[in-house]
Formats: C-alpha cells, structure tokens, sequence
C-alpha cells in the first residue's frame, strides 16, 4: 500500500487563472466530517437515547513561516488569504468572478505524479466553498516567524481526488480506482468544477510572483 511522502506535501488556491502555492506552508490537517447527536431521554429512561443532528462538514488548519518581504505585493496570496477573512468572502469552486480572486483551496498530500499517493484533499462539488475563520501569527526570539490560517467548510466536503478539471498540475496517467473520502459515500468521484482558463491543465506557479501582472489592489479592512 502506497504511503504519502510529507516533504511531497503542498497547499494551493487558484489565483486568477492559475494554481498557485500558498509559499512557506510546511503543515496542513482536516477534522473531516462529524455527526453530532441529540439526546431526547426522558424521564424513567435508564439510558441516554440519542438521535442524528445536522452533519458537520469539517474544518481544517495549514501553517508555514511568515515571509513579509513580498507582502505589499497585490499578488501574494498569503496576503489575499487574510483578505478572504478580513471581508468575510468565500473560496469557492465557481468561476465567477469575485473581488479577492481565489478559488479552489487544495491541500496536497503528494504533488509527484510518478508516485501511486499523488492527489490533493479539495471540497466536493462545483458549488463546494470554504472560509478562512481564523489567522495566528508568531515569533519567538530563538526562532522564526510563523503564520496559521484555520477554516471551515461551508457547502460540500473536502475529498481525496487525483482529478483536476481546473487549473493545476498535469494530470497523473492512471488514477486510483477507489479513493478514500470524507463523504458520506465514499464512491463518489469528485465533481469537476468549471474553469476560467482556456487551458485546463496548467501547472501550479512556484510562487506568488508567478502570478498574472495585473492584479486587483484589496487591502485587509
């Protein structure tokens, strides 16, 4: 059984019409989904009864180290990141157009397609959308600093896929016929999402300074 290489890992958001590395992550982690219940005892009752709630679609964290030497640049995607929180603005898989361009968040456990482990955790469907809720920056005198983004899943639920229908990495030439899921049912393949692009198939840039020259200016509020 193939095992993921950690040092293979990456984590990327569609800026613009291109796959580009959030730069400087080193650690990502999904809770996946969760099925609360709800007690309903009553009285005479000698043991708790319980029934099924509302399905949690999960949330999840990646971390790096902060680099502030790019972070005026209108393309940093870090910095759009903490815009994304600042407004309240969805990453979704649409391709409409938004005022912080990012869509597409991808959390890569092995971007070497020569390897059986090659894919990446992304939200479900075409309609699928996560927020940034949360953001943790650090430094310590015997160290470097660090930065945290946390969020949570708004409508889908992230799964495992080998598939890219939108911009990304070229495609591996034999997917896995069964991939593990954090749905419901884990037999269903991931949903293609549209593109922007007239290329589907582009690969992720190395950093944000490969992304287009013209960018919208967003500022945290």
């Amino acid at each position: 059984m193939p095992v993921t290489e950690g040092r293979k890992g990456l984590v990327t958001v569609c800026y613009s019409t291109i796959q580009t590395t959030v730069a400087e992550m080193g650690e990502w982690s999904i809770t996946g989904m969760s099925l609360p219940m709800i007690e309903y005892s009553a009285f005479g009752n000698t043991v708790q009864r319980f029934k099924p709630g509302i399905m949690d679609p999960g949330s999840f964290t990646f971390s790096g180290y902060f680099d502030g030497s790019t972070w005026a640049s209108a393309s940093n995607v870090v910095r759009l990141l903490t815009c994304t929180l600042n407004n309240g603005i969805p990453i979704s898989n649409s391709t409409v157009a938004a005022a912080i361009p990012l869509r597409n968040l991808r959390l890569w456990a092995n971007t070497d397609t020569d390897l059986e482990s090659y894919g990446f955790w992304g939200t479900s469907e075409s309609s699928g959308s996560v927020y940034i809720t949360g953001l943790e920056v650090g430094t310590a005198k015997d160290g470097i600093g660090t930065i945290t983004f946390s969020g949570k899943v708004a409508t889908g639920y992230f799964e495992w896929s080998t598939s890219l229908s939108d911009e990304g990495p070229a495609s591996p030439s034999e997917s896995p016929s069964e991939s593990p899921s954090l749905s419901p049912s884990a037999s269903e393949s991931p949903s293609e999402s549209p593109s922007l692009s007239p290329s589907a198939s582009e690969s992720p840039s190395e950093s944000p300074s490969e992304s287009p020259s013209e960018s919208p200016s967003i500022s945290p509020s």
